[in-house]
């Protein structure tokens, strides 16, 4: 299986980073059909190398100890489960809210955006892990990274799904939600 061409990762970023400047046109850039919908899932292999340091950093912090090669399979699982469980959830949901034609674009966009939203928040999780800022300064700066995320995520919800705002948030909400059961499931393997 050969990845998606450059140009499509191109556009599919740009689309990204236009939605992150709040605007919609930043949709047009982004291939909504089934060949883009699985091409955008390649964003996993341009996240994953992130998603590793931000593991480390989880783990420096005192998180579960287990032997390299248990931890190295748990993550796997966990970030593939991240990358499939909220798209799954939000199928079902898309049908309940008659946006189920919508569905494809949303994932491809969600997908391509979560690269832009690695580049936000790595740098803001390293500095506030670095201790630098004392703890109190390190737990602000890691608020302040998760809120532009999730505002982000929420906007992105809301222009590809064309949604009202509470739904929209609620729906961030939901893979929130995801995030931290599938975090705290791997930690919990982990001590095993």
């Amino acid at each position: 299986m050969t990845g998606p061409a450059l140009s499509e990762i191109a556009y599919g970023l740009y689309g990204a980073w236009r939605l992150l400047r709040r605007d919609p046109g930043g949709m047009q850039f982004l291939r909504a059909d089934e060949e883009g919908f699985w091409n955008s899932f390649f964003a996993a292999v341009l996240v994953a190398p992130g998603y590793a340091v931000l593991v480390g950093l989880h783990l420096a912090d005192g998180g579960p100890s287990a032997d390299a090669v248990s931890t190295v399979l748990i993550h796997l699982e966990a970030y593939a489960i991240t990358w499939i469980a909220y798209p799954v959830a939000l199928h079902f949901l898309c049908i309940g809210l008659e946006r189920e034609e919508r569905w494809v674009a949303f994932v491809v966009a969600l997908n391509w955006t979560k690269v832009v939203q690695l580049v936000l928040y790595l740098p803001l999780a390293l500095v506030a892990n670095s201790g630098l800022l004392g703890p109190g300064g390190g737990s602000l700066v890691t608020l302040v990274a998760m809120g532009l995320v999730l505002t982000y995520q929420w906007y992105v919800t809301r222009t590809a799904l064309d949604l009202p705002g509470m739904t929209a948030a609620g729906l961030t909400g939901i893979d929130l939600v995801l995030g931290i059961f599938i975090t705290t499931a791997a930690d919990a393997a982990l001590m095993n």
